[in-house]
Order: structure tokens, then C-alpha cells, then sequence
């Protein structure tokens, strides 16, 4: 069964799960500051750096959000 309030609850506890990778990455990220995400543009976003995979899949959660 569809349970829309429990989904939204767990994308909230993998966002905050991945903003906490995110806060501890050796790289930089292009990070919008209101939407406290990645700063995505046009479909890709600026990073410099290296990065772990676990800390590329972290970006990667907020893809949906991408503009």
C-alpha cells in the first residue's frame, strides 16, 4: 500500500543522511545555501575536488531537485 506521509519521510531522513556525508566531503561543491543542497544548473552541478563514491551518491540524492 501507498503510504505518500511515510515516503516523504524517508526522502527527508536520506536527505539529511546525505547532507551529513556531504558536510564532511574533502571536495567542493557548489551548494545553495536556501535550498541547503547542491546548486544544481541546468541539469549538472560544479564541483572541484575528490570525492568518495559514497560522497558522489550523496550528490546524487538531490538530483531530483535539479533545475
Amino acid at each position: 500500500m501507498y503510504d505518500s506521509e511515510t515516503e516523504s519521510e524517508a526522502a527527508t531522513g536520506t536527505y539529511s543522511h546525505a547532507r551529513a556525508i556531504l558536510r564532511g566531503a574533502g571536495g567542493w561543491i557548489d551548494w545553495d545555501n536556501v535550498g541547503d543542497r547542491p546548486d544544481w544548473q541546468s541539469g549538472g552541478i560544479v564541483l572541484d575536488g575528490r570525492f568518495t563514491l559514497d560522497e558522489l551518491r550523496a550528490i546524487l540524492v538531490f538530483a531530483r531537485h535539479a533545475g
